[in-house]
């Protein structure tokens, strides 16, 4: 009777050890999702801050108020991209012209330290490593942040158009 009482608690606890293990599992492997819907409420906050005046001031439903605030707030971000859009581009291509002068000048100062060639052959394009392969895992971040920032968006503008309704299924 003692030991069936033991193996029993020993189970118990067993099992109460690999469910919370399996939980923290879980919530790691999640983590970037969470990340997304941190991101998303606080597009929805944002833009029912800016909802809301529109919606007192002008006397609008609350979806067309939505609407003008995701356009005002489109509206901003694309004058920013205007504006500053001409320096970044100028920028860009000095930088662009200025890459490979330098990169010709640093190779003359490792030649004279006889470095350069191991270095050019790390760099060797096409053997999947050194620069090819960061550009592709470059691109492939860039590819990966831009998905994220429209599901972020999209998320934002779904819950600001209904957030009762979601705070309601939050809760229960």
């Amino acid at each position: 009777m003692l030991s069936d009482l033991s193996s029993r608690s020993l189970f118990r606890t067993l099992l109460a050890v690999l469910s919370v293990t399996a939980l923290a599992l879980l919530l790691w492997a999640l983590r970037s999702v969470f990340v997304l819907v941190f991101g998303s409420i606080v597009v929805a906050v944002i833009l029912r801050v800016v909802t809301n005046p529109i919606k007192r001031v002008f006397s609008l439903p609350d979806k067309l108020a939505l609407l003008f605030a995701i356009l005002l707030i489109a509206s901003l971000f694309g004058s920013a991209i205007w504006l500053f859009g001409q320096d970044i581009e100028r920028q860009a291509e000095t930088l662009w012209r200025a890459v490979p002068y330098a990169w010709q000048s640093l190779l003359a100062r490792l030649e004279a330290l006889g470095i350069a060639n191991p270095l050019q052959q790390w760099l060797q394009f096409g053997q999947g490593g050194g620069v090819a392969n960061g550009l592709r895992s470059v691109l492939l971040s860039l590819s990966n942040a831009l998905a994220d920032a429209v599901l972020v968006i999209v998320g934002g503008i779904y819950l600001a158009a209904e957030p009762l309704l979601y705070r309601r299924g939050s809760v229960k």
